[in-house]
């Protein structure tokens, strides 16, 4: 239901011309949005479709900025992205771990 809604939202930001002061903000709105649904697909535990997702966001953003002089920011958003969508892939797997050995244990505990 809401991803439906994030993918409008992301649709609506392409239609925007960017320019040199708005680049940075298209970045942040996307961000956000290509957050929200990667949380949504690993709540799921559906990591295949969040790193589908991610390589997407990443692959439509980059390289919107129109003036190359800036390539440190572009970079600098480059590395925030990869550490926020790697920390979230590491908590989905911790998060599944535990689910896995609370039932192993619920088993367990049955026998």
């Amino acid at each position: 239901m809401y991803y439906s809604h994030y993918l409008s939202a992301t649709d609506a930001l392409h239609a925007i011309r960017i320019t040199d002061s708005n680049a940075q903000e298209v970045k942040v709105v996307a961000s956000v949005l290509n957050y929200r649904m990667c949380r949504l697909h690993l709540h799921k535990l559906d990591l295949q479709e969040s790193k589908i997702q991610f390589d997407r966001h990443i692959a439509e953003f980059s390289n919107l900025d129109p003036n190359q002089e800036l390539f440190f920011e572009e970079l600098a958003w480059l590395e925030q992205e990869y550490v926020i969508i790697n920390i979230n892939r590491l908590a989905a797997c911790i998060n599944a771990l535990s689910l896995y050995y609370s039932y192993c244990i619920a088993l367990l505990a049955c026998c």
